[in-house]
């Protein structure tokens, strides 16, 4: 755990997909936000958000534990 604490915070940009030849095959915006809640079930919540040029969304929760030590 100690070396997820550094990529807490919001990260916003732009995800590209390209093939091992360099082509480009999807591309959107994109925001992960990243804490470590002081109480609740979860030490660690990523929440994931893309959206695209033409409307989609895409909107996902990853939470963590910490247990014996991992």
């Amino acid at each position: 755990m100690p070396a997820l604490v550094s990529h807490a915070g919001v990260w916003e940009g732009t995800y590209r997909t390209v093939t091992t030849d360099g082509v480009e095959v999807d591309c959107h915006a994109s925001r992960i936000e990243v804490s470590f809640p002081d109480d609740g079930p979860y030490a660690y919540v990523q929440k994931n958000r893309f959206t695209w040029p033409d409307g989609r969304l895409v909107e996902a929760e990853h939470p963590g534990v910490y247990r014996d030590g991992r």
